[in-house]
């Protein structure tokens, strides 16, 4: 009865996708690679001379794009993104497989293991008379690799484009598929991190993208805390408008006969969505954007080319598995196409300003410390010269003319070194040592010559000992801290009237003072001069330090107000299963949990941070509306109007608009007189942030099959060049699916 049902479904399927062939002309879709058996490229032939000129005219339009490659207009971005192993990179394989045959019988015929390698893969499974296959598509770089693949590991290393260009698309639109490498990495959560500047960087070159594609399993086995830590992180990363292009993808729902309804990643996805309704009261819509996919069929495909032997029964199922997917292929580029898309500029905001929040915490910690002690300094200057003895020759007040003050310079050490931040230990640990530009300074270490890592655990320099102890200053590991630069504290003098003077220092000032006091009456008068230079000073300061204590909120407003989630919640519940696992390890896991351990801490940190800013803000909120509350007096009832107006007063000072005023904030912060170049050195990670890494793996589907003819043997070697083009040429039995969803929408949103 079953069976029956499903030969009946699969039979209206077939039935729905002829009408819809028949509704359109045939298209030119090309194939990926050039196809190993010579007997198809012949007759095929006879097909590649009827479409040699658009051909031609195609690879010149494609020139175009690899010379504009920014240029995106064109383009219709889908980012799919999603934890490791969920299957991204064979979705890829199948929807291209998809979008050249009308159907899996078709597929048959004219397929290749070459034409069905978009990436490479290795596809494992028996046959009815079970046989095992397990056979490799695309050329795998090495073990490493290969390994990663069998073990269902992110096989995606670095993000990489996938473009499908077709003339005959409506608007002459490309479909271009961004894949990114898995959450939840295998090597850990920092490589996480790093994965995620690596898809910044790719979507920082778009000007827009029309939908985030989240891919993942039916049924994840994975603990509802790590599944909720993965959604978690990849709504931190996103602008709250990005909300209208999220899409959710389940792979491999053959299992669950394609029906999302009754799956645990459904249900789990539910409850977070809804817990995001309840805190943020952001709507993210999940049942008429989730779609059932199934990749067996393809699986059965490159199975059956190499000799697999299926039951009708199987076949029929595999059938319906390849019409069903189609159809929720379908589905999904007409959702797609109807959305708005998304600025991607918005999403890189959030992202520039939560780095800043991160970066920012210590540098400017230590400069509006630095700050409050030359304030301190300046006032008991100001003090010492208006009491000074009308009287005082004019030797001794020159001498009194100039004050100290303190500058915080950060210099970069030839090597790494760990320090222990026991104050005891500061002053018996000290050492010279040597920074990168040859000056020798007296630090407290204990190593000098580390072999920790930027990022890992003290636990891991060779002064600390296995159980954790030091082995210089016998505090423990957790009392160290491993550095590369070290801040110096080095005095200057104010000059004598104006600090911005270029025309004199030195030997010449003090001749300027002798020549200049002649008398008791310019002696006042100097004094005074000076007295005003002070103050002149003193509001630079307090002007830096407004904008320094100012920024951080300005910065976590921003980010409150407009992304998904201000920060992950449930990384702390990740982290400690993690850590549940090393200690499985035993000593062999040692390492690992000290560096996961570093790791919360610093992320605790952040949070509180966050946290504290955001208290400042609303500190700053209720003032300024008490002050408003006084000047229009008690009694005063605003109106609705003029109580909006604040409300837009106070966000207009509270929070950025745009990118662009984040950009001009941080260009202020790092052109500060007094801290600028101090907060410049500091933030190494900004300037990684703003070139968003540059590199660039991008695989372009070109619609010029002749042209690249003589190139297509050597693409499997060229997997990792920026200048790998996939070729394709027309299928014989193609009908157009692109040309029959393309056209079904004139006029998308």
């Amino acid at each position: 009865m079953f069976l029956e049902k499903e030969k009946e479904k699969e039979s209206l399927s077939d039935s729905s996708f002829e009408t819809m062939n028949k509704e359109v002309d045939n298209e030119n879709i090309e194939n990926i690679k050039k196809e190993e058996n010579e007997k198809e490229n012949n007759n095929n032939n006879s097909n590649n001379e009827n479409y040699e000129d658009e051909n031609n005219e195609d690879n010149d339009d494609n020139n175009n794009d690899e010379d504009n490659d920014n240029n995106d207009d064109d383009d219709i971005n889908i980012l799919l993104i999603g934890p490791s192993g969920s299957g991204k990179s064979l979705l890829i394989n199948s929807i291209i497989t998809y979008m050249r045959y009308d159907s899996l019988e078709g597929a048959l015929i004219e397929s290749s293991n070459a034409s069905l390698a978009t990436i490479p893969t290795i596809v494992s499974m028996s046959d009815s008379d079970d046989n095992q296959f397990n056979i490799k598509i695309g050329t795998i770089e090495d073990s490493e690799e290969e390994k990663r693949i069998v073990q269902c590991k992110s096989v995606t290393k670095k993000t990489k484009k996938y473009r499908i260009k077709n003339s005959s698309i409506q608007g002459s639109k490309t479909l271009c598929f961004i894949d990114t490498p898995g959450v939840l990495d295998s090597e850990g959560i920092r490589k996480d991190e790093e994965n995620f500047h690596h898809i910044l960087n790719e979507i920082s070159k778009l000007k827009q993208l029309h939908a985030v594609c989240i891919i993942m399993k039916p049924n994840e086995n994975r603990a509802s805390q790590v599944f909720k830590f993965c959604i978690n992180e990849l709504l931190c990363h996103l602008h709250v408008s990005a909300k209208d292009n999220i899409f959710f993808c389940l792979s491999s729902t053959r299992s669950i006969h394609y029906r999302a309804g009754g799956s645990e990643t459904k249900k789990l996805l539910a409850l977070q969505l809804a817990n995001l309704k309840e805190t943020r009261n952001i709507h993210i819509e999940l049942e008429k954007r989730t779609y059932c996919f199934d990749n067996e069929s393809f699986n059965y495909l490159v199975c059956k080319k190499n000799g697999g032997n299926f039951s009708e029964f199987e076949e029929s199922l595999y059938n319906l598995s390849w019409t069903t997917s189609v159809q929720e292929l379908t589905r999904l580029l007409k959702d797609i196409i109807s959305c708005k898309p998304h600025d991607i500029e918005k999403t890189l905001s959030i992202n520039l300003a939560r780095t800043m929040i991160n970066q920012l915490i210590q540098p400017i910690t230590i400069c509006v410390f630095n700050i409050n002690e030359n304030l301190k300094a300046i006032n008991e200057k100001k003090i010492e010269i208006e009491n000074l003895n009308p009287d005082l020759e004019i030797d001794q007040l020159k001498k009194r003319l100039y004050t100290p003050f303190v500058n915080i310079k950060s210099l970069e050490l030839d090597k790494r070194a760990t320090i222990c931040t026991n104050l005891k230990c500061i002053s018996t640990t000290e050492k010279l040592v040597t920074t990168k530009d040859g000056q020798i300074k007296k630090l407290g270490y204990c190593c000098n010559t580390c072999n920790a890592s930027s990022g890992k655990s003290v636990y891991s320099c060779k002064s600390i000992g296995l159980l954790g102890f030091c082995k210089v200053c016998s505090c423990y590991f957790t009392k160290h801290i491993n550095i590369d630069t070290i801040e110096i504290r080095e005095e200057i003098q104010l000059p004598l009237f104006n600090d911005d003077d270029d025309d004199g220092g030195g030997d010449s000032n003090e001749e300027g003072i002798k020549l200049s006091i002649k008398s008791k009456e310019e002696q006042s008068r100097i004094s005074k001069d000076f007295l005003k230079s002070l103050q002149d000073r003193v509001e630079q300061y307090q002007n830096e330090l407004n904008i320094l204590t100012c920024s951080s909120v300005q910065f976590s407003s921003f980010l409150c107000k407009n992304s998904l989630l201000e920060y992950n919640d449930e990384i702390e519940s990740y982290i400690q299963i993690l850590i549940s696992n090393e200690k499985s390890n035993g000593t062999n896991g040692i390492q690992s949990i000290k560096d996961l351990e570093n790791y919360l801490e610093s992320h605790k940190q952040q949070i509180d941070q966050f946290k504290n800013n955001l208290e400042k803000q609303k500190i700053q909120r209720d003032k300024k509306q008490k002050e408003k509350e006084i000047e229009r007096g008690i009694f005063y009832q605003p109106s609705d109007q003029e109580l909006q107006n604040d409300e837009n007063e106070f966000n207009d000072n509270e929070s950025f608009k745009s990118v662009t005023e984040i950009k001009l904030k941080i260009n202020e912060i790092l052109n500060l007189k007094y801290s600028g170049n101090f907060i410049k050195s500091k933030l190494s990670q900004f300037e990684s942030l703003n070139k968003f890494y540059n590199n660039n793996n991008n695989i372009n589907i070109d619609n010029n099959s002749n042209s690249n003819s003589n190139n297509n043997n050597n693409n499997n070697n060229n997997d990792n060049n920026n200048n790998f083009i996939l070729s394709v040429k027309k299928s014989k039995r193609s009908s157009g699916m692109l040309s029959r969803i393309f056209n079904s929408f004139k006029n998308p949103k």
